[in-house]
């Protein structure tokens, strides 16, 4: 059991650090909140 909590733990942060990629890209290359927003959706969308 151990071993499956820490690898759905790996998952998460992994998913994090790619959302946060996304937002600081966006906050860097000055790209509207709605496309933001939008790459967000789609990529939770490719995700499930």
């Amino acid at each position: 059991m151990p071993s499956i909590n820490i690898s759905l733990r790996l998952a998460v942060y992994e998913d994090l650090k790619f959302y946060r990629d996304i937002l600081n890209q966006a906050s860097h290359k000055r790209v509207s909140f709605s496309d933001t927003i939008q790459r967000l959706l789609d990529t939770i969308e490719i995700k499930k």
